[in-house]
């Protein structure tokens, strides 16, 4: 037919100091922050962009399943720390979407250290009780 699509150039480093300083705002408004400065990206560049940079991804909390690959253990475990008190976390998600545990990796660390004293050594620890 004679259509042809042309691949949009490659992202420079102005534009991605824009998507960075303004990675909380929505992807339209992005896309006129863009165009304002003499850039033109589509919304849904934008959109996949940021995703792809992961500039709106909070890096210091895992999910549960995420946190026991980080640490070579059984997510059961992970979630058993959760409900057992241990493990600080957070349900995140939406009604439409599934709801997920978030905690973060230097506490999931430090409850499977203090696990592991408790099971090499003395018959007693402070934040874990046997009758649990």
């Amino acid at each position: 037919m004679g259509l042809s699509r042309t691949k949009e150039l490659p992202w420079n480093e102005a534009e991605l100091a824009i998507l960075s300083r303004y990675a909380w705002m929505s992807d339209e408004r992005i896309r006129l922050k863009l165009k304002a400065a003499g850039y033109a990206r589509a919304v849904t560049a934008v959109h996949l962009k940021l995703k792809r940079m992961r500039f709106k991804h909070d890096g210091s909390f895992y999910s549960a399943n995420g946190l026991a690959q980080a640490l070579g253990i059984d997510p059961h475990a992970v979630t058993r720390w959760i409900k057992s008190g241990h493990l600080k976390a957070k349900f995140r998600g939406t009604e439409r979407g599934p709801r997920l545990l978030a905690a973060s990796l230097p506490a999931a660390t430090e409850v499977r250290l203090e696990l592991q004293e408790y099971l090499a050594g003395p018959a007693w620890h402070p934040r874990i009780s046997l009758a649990a």
